[in-house]
């Protein structure tokens, strides 16, 4: 099922399910016109029968900014082009979020399920399962003090890899002073290429 409504701001609800939905999948494509859109609802599964798998795949080149507590469970979410700004939540535990080479994911908000970053990571979003990082993660500091700095927070393991690219846009703190940009529960793996300026360092373990 192909939505083509969503290239504006909307607030509404996308709201999936189907008599005998174990036995069914539900898609929904957004995107598609290449437009800039923000949805201010939710996504979410119709009723309390078994719940059919609801998968979203984000596609077009523009960028898609949610805001709402989403909470379809299970099901799958896909960047698989352009930009999508998480500044909501997806609170279910068993949809994947993948994103795909040469596309983005970035914001402030939740994502509850295993996450895998082929494109771009960028921003200060919280994991509250796995993070594998495959592709380009952008952290930009802009200061030293808590709330001036991107910060990736991952309940379970995160997997390194790809390139880490870490901007400094503030003075030089102390000689020796550290912050903390991405505290996980568990660290494996390491980037192959790391990028900051002179005289900085990062412990990918810590």
């Amino acid at each position: 099922i192909q939505v083509g409504s969503l290239n504006g701001n909307t607030s509404s609800t996308i709201e999936g399910g189907m008599v005998d939905a174990a036995n069914r999948i539900l898609a929904y494509e957004i995107g598609a016109s290449n437009a800039n859109a923000t949805f201010n609802g939710i996504i979410k599964n119709f009723g309390t029968v078994t719940l059919a798998p609801l998968n979203i795949y984000k596609k077009g080149t523009g960028s898609w900014t949610l805001t709402g507590a989403s909470t379809y469970n299970p099901g799958l979410f896909n960047v698989d082009a352009g930009t999508v700004i998480m500044n909501g939540s997806l609170s279910g535990t068993a949809v994947p979020v993948t994103v795909a080479s040469g596309d983005t994911l970035s914001g402030n908000g939740n994502i509850a399920g295993a996450t895998t970053i082929n494109g771009t990571l960028e921003g200060k979003l919280n994991f509250g399962s796995s993070l594998g990082l495959a592709g380009v993660t952008n952290i930009v500091v802009n200061g030293f003090n808590s709330g001036e700095y991107d910060m990736i927070n991952v309940t379970g393991g995160i997997t390194n890899g790809g390139t880490l690219n870490v901007t400094v846009n503030a003075a030089n703190p102390e000689v020796g002073a550290s912050i903390k940009l991405i505290n996980a529960g568990s660290y494996s793996g390491t980037f192959a290429t790391t990028n900051l300026p002179a005289n900085y360092h990062f412990d990918p373990s810590n």
